[in-house]
């Protein structure tokens, strides 16, 4: 078996001494996640590598192989499902050096690297006056290749925009044995039928490591308009968004929920004036036309105002805006910073059974065992529909504990899903969501997963863990 120096000693002769670290602060940096408990010995890496091109992730992936190294492939580490921890030692593949950019007007699409943060790349095509189909809640430091990699949206509403998938016109990809492929096309008609972009995209770097990006370009709607609506509770909430769609209201950009306990907390740091004990839907649409943005709010308010809000209103004032949506944008970290570590769910039921699934999981915190009647917070995505609850981890846990606590609220928020029919639309669905694909789609389903892991990875080297899950 080789040891921690050959691996160090191959791998800087590879790709250079500055871009291999055996670093203890570099190896348990790039192993932690958002989960609550601690890592485990084996989890932490045996060394970071940072390749800057698919030749230099090629040589990494044969030598792992070679040499049975599992790799664990790391963007910014954000996902709130576990899977962007290592389950074995490892080396760890980041993508930060993969940034370059490139924007072909021209042609309608831009290229990109896997490592590029969202917010970057966002920035660079607003300046040109394109917009990026991708806003996760971490933008700031969430990469591009980890949003494609899960196809995940984030804050924008699925009817709305669509999937990542849906702009992605073609991948350069490293597979797991070294081979070097490319995918799609560079016209803008997405190719039809058989097209292994479908295949890695949404794949959770399972399948192969995502080295460049082909993204059609997306002009900016050039009008927007903004605005909440505050309810007496989140019930009511949920059956304004069935209404939203029954009535043919065109769906907006974003359309997002905060709780009573989250509305208090949030506008109050802020000095922002809510109606007591309220819930507060947080939207905005945009259009090509002057005028079509509020025309779409003002059609979404008026099958709101059938579920009687307390207020409803358009926000004109773009600085009020921000400091609105910035009690959105940052109630994750807000309750971090407040109340201590977290544990997430996400739940995204059917439409029609989005009232009674926002019913069940309001009643969440009473069915818990690991944690009586836990402290619980409610955001998301409501338009989408998604929701998150939010479980405050109480400091006095052993480390078994807040395990078990957060496989507990995972069991008990993919129960929802099955029964609401419903499935995650934002993390991805490997490591901790391996038991409800099973569930959900049976076990032939997870079998042609396994399936197409062993013939794109023999050696079962990227990844390692995930798609057996916990």
């Amino acid at each position: 078996m080789l040891s921690l120096e050959n691996i160090y000693e191959d791998l800087k002769n590879m790709i250079g001494k500055e871009n291999v670290s055996i670093s203890i602060f570099d190896r348990i940096n790039y192993a932690l996640d958002p989960m609550p408990y601690d890592l485990a010995e084996n989890e932490i890496p045996y060394v970071v590598v940072k390749p800057a091109n698919a030749k230099e992730v090629s040589e990494v992936l044969k030598y792992a192989n070679k040499n049975k190294v599992p790799v664990w492939v790391h963007g910014s580490g954000t996902a709130l499902h576990g899977a962007t921890r290592p389950k074995r030692n490892c080396i760890v593949l980041s993508t930060s050096r993969m940034t370059d950019v490139k924007i072909y007007e021209d042609r309608g699409y831009l290229e990109c690297g896997p490592g590029i943060r969202v917010l970057d790349l966002s920035t660079m095509l607003d300046k040109r006056g394109y917009f990026l189909p991708l806003m996760p809640g971490s933008r700031m430091v969430a990469t591009v290749g980890g949003g494609i990699s899960v196809n995940t949206s984030g804050h924008l509403i699925d009817s709305c925009f669509g999937k990542p998938i849906d702009y992605v016109l073609g991948l350069e990809v490293v597979l797991p044995t070294g081979e070097i492929i490319e995918t799609g096309t560079k016209a803008l008609r997405r190719p039809s039928g058989l097209d292994l972009t479908r295949i890695f995209a949404g794949a959770e770097g399972l399948l192969g490591v995502i080295t460049k990006v082909r993204l059609r370009l997306v002009p900016k709607p050039g009008d927007e308009a903004q605005g909440v609506a505050f309810f007496k509770g989140c019930l009511p909430i949920a059956k304004a968004i069935v209404r939203m769609y029954m009535e043919k209201a065109l769906p907006p950009l974003f359309c997002e929920l905060l709780d009573e306990t989250c509305v208090e907390i949030s506008f109050g740091m802020r000095g922002l004036e809510a109606p007591e004990g309220s819930a507060v839907v947080m939207l905005k649409t945009t259009g090509y036309r002057p005028g079509e943005a509020k025309w779409k709010l003002e059609k979404i308010f008026s099958a709101f105002q059938k579920e009687n809000p307390i207020e409803m209103r358009i926000v004109d004032d773009l600085h009020e805006w921000e400091e609105i949506w910035s009690c959105r944008e940052v109630i994750y970290p807000t309750l971090i910073q407040k109340k201590g570590p977290a544990i997430i769910g996400e739940v995204a039921p059917s439409l029609p059974k989005l009232p009674d699934a926002m019913a069940e999981v309001l009643e969440l915190p009473k069915k818990m065992e690991t944690v009586k009647n836990p402290e619980m917070y409610l955001y998301g995505h409501i338009g989408a529909p998604t929701m998150h609850p939010h479980f405050v981890v109480p400091a006095h846990l052993s480390n078994e504990e807040r395990r078990r606590f957060v496989r507990e609220v995972r069991t008990k928020t993919e129960e929802l899903n099955i029964r609401y029919e419903g499935a995650g639309g934002e993390w991805g669905m490997s490591f901790q969501r391996i038991d409800f694909i099973k569930r959900k789609y049976g076990e032939t389903y997870y079998n042609i997963l396994l399936g197409l892991k062993k013939l794109l990875d023999p050696n079962n080297i990227l990844n390692q863990g995930n798609i057996e899950g916990w």
